[in-house]
């Protein structure tokens, strides 16, 4: 046993000899590697004192207090109470998961209150976003739309492809995404929804010039897609989305919270909400991207079908 604590004591010297050899001027002016090399080194010395603590107690005690009733091939348990040290440890691990999650959090840094290299970048992204909104807030719709494809072929290629036409189904072919066509496609077929919000059924009009009507008035006057070949029954599509469409999406196509989705940048509620339909889920992009970002990308998608 002597021989094993001596052993130990060797052991955990070095350790600390060598690393504070290579490491001593790392840790300069870095309070939280100290830390974090103090605690490594509190947590070795414990586990080594409380191994050579139960290894001398399996060497030289014997078992001793009350058994109980119950046996298993003639093994019985005693009625011991769980090991004190355990005990105060478990306590202290909730008492420092408290301490961790609620009053001395950082959120801003995610984690106790110092720095962290999340924290940082977390601070890094939104100076650039902010950066970026004042720098393009007044850009022309071209300027937009340039900008919208320099992030669609970063952000969005990978599925939909660097033409958008969703690489053979593995995405929305997005060449035509908003525009007259696709609009009666979904009023024929209903939509599985914008996640945060209700889908819609299929059917909800059966006539299929009451349907182009719609799509028109819609591509016409609400859409940014600008561009119907129906133009001429708008006043029609008008009355009609009135009555079928505007308890859901609103009168002027801005849509309404938690039910319909703004018609005006269909692509925008995709983009920040996250998708789900029958070829896979789209993710949200709202931790990705800044507002005047959504809108170029929005003026990108529909320039593709015009």
């Amino acid at each position: 046993m002597r021989k094993l604590v001596v052993s130990i004591i060797v052991f955990c010297v070095l350790l600390i000899l060598t690393l504070w050899t290579y490491a001593k001027d790392l840790l300069k002016g870095d309070y939280v590697n100290v830390a974090s090399m103090v605690a490594a080194l509190a947590i070795l010395i414990l586990t080594v004192g409380v191994s050579m603590k139960y290894i001398n107690q399996i060497k030289n005690d014997t078992a001793d207090g009350e058994l109980k009733d119950d046996e298993w091939d003639g093994i019985k348990e005693y009625k011991n109470n769980i090991p004190t040290g355990w005990g105060i440890s478990f306590i202290l691990a909730i008492v420092w998961a408290f301490w961790y999650m609620q009053p001395f959090v950082d959120l801003k840094n995610y984690g106790t209150n110092s720095f962290s290299q999340i924290g940082q970048w977390n601070e890094e992204t939104l100076a650039h976003k902010a950066k970026y909104e004042k720098q393009w807030i007044n850009a022309d719709k071209e300027t937009l739309s340039n900008m919208g494809e320099s992030l669609f072929l970063v952000q969005c290629s990978q599925c939909h492809g660097i033409d958008a036409r969703g690489i053979n189904g593995k995405a929305r072919d997005l060449t035509s995404w908003g525009n007259e066509e696709y609009i009666k496609n979904v009023i024929v077929n209903g939509s599985n929804g914008i996640n945060g919000y209700y889908g819609m059924p299929a059917g909800l009009l059966s006539k299929q010039e009451d349907i182009n009507a719609v799509a028109s008035y819609v591509a016409d006057n609400i859409s940014l897609s600008k561009k119907s070949v129906n133009s001429q029954s708008n006043d029609i599509g008008k009355t009609l989305y009135s009555e079928s469409c505007a308890s859901c999406h609103g009168e002027n196509g801005k849509g309404i919270q938690g039910v319909g989705i703004d018609l005006t940048y269909l692509a925008d509620a995709a983009l920040k909400n996250g998708k789900k339909g029958s070829i896979g889920t789209m993710p949200s992009f709202n931790s990705v991207l800044s507002g005047i970002q959504f809108k170029a990308l929005n003026e990108y998608i529909y320039s593709l079908n015009n």
